[in-house]
């Protein structure tokens, strides 16, 4: 039977994974000042319309608990697999004229990759020094991750100009895997926070 402390401690280590399934890789803010985004519409082009539902509302969600009124595109454009790429680009802009949005954040699904890092052996501090064969808890081996690679980018939809963009990568379980979208939105807005994008002036 496990301690309540190892199961603390392996609830906690669960947790901090979920936390860190995303990170940010780079980030870019108009060098002139731009006005804070108020109303924000929403886009995801992703390879599905599920995920491209579940972003979107996960990011309108995180932008909401930051003061900015966002809408998920869902609601004005209810399938963008039927549009080519110049029409979905009209097609956002005609919506975020039309109905008064400020700022129009696109979210594109830009493929995977797959990382590998070598992940060494482990001694206890005693076996360590147990030249020249220390005694080993456990191998080194390689590990492959799949990387999901995501570019959410803020426009001025009037003037089309860009405001901010910043790349994140995502890791999948398995190629194919649901892409753990709450992940995603809750790094991206923390990034827009960060570069004062969003948030207190």
């Amino acid at each position: 039977m496990k301690s309540p402390r190892l199961i603390a401690a392996t609830i906690v280590l669960a947790l901090s994974a979920g936390c860190a399934s995303t990170r940010i890789v780079d980030t870019w803010t108009v060098p002139e000042a731009a006005p804070q985004p108020h109303r924000a519409l929403v886009v995801a082009v992703m390879p599905d319309e599920a995920t491209r539902r579940n972003l979107e509302e996960h990011l309108a969600a995180e932008l909401h608990e930051q003061g900015v009124d966002a809408v998920p595109s869902l609601q004005f454009l209810p399938d963008l697999s039927t549009y080519q790429r110049d029409q979905l680009r009209d097609a956002v802009h005609d919506v975020a004229v039309q109905r008064g949005f400020d700022t129009v954040i696109v979210s594109r699904y830009h493929g995977v990759a797959t990382e590998y890092r070598y992940v060494p052996s482990s001694y206890g501090w005693y076996d360590y020094w147990a030249y020249p064969n220390p005694w080993v808890y456990s191998p080194g081996y390689l590990d492959t991750r799949t990387l999901a690679r995501i570019e959410t980018s803020a426009f001025d939809p009037r003037s089309g100009r860009l405001i901010w963009t910043a790349t994140s990568e995502t890791v999948q379980t398995s190629p194919g895997s649901r892409l753990p979208v709450g992940s995603v939105a809750s790094r991206v807005v923390k990034a827009m926070k960060k570069d004062g994008v969003i948030g207190p002036s």
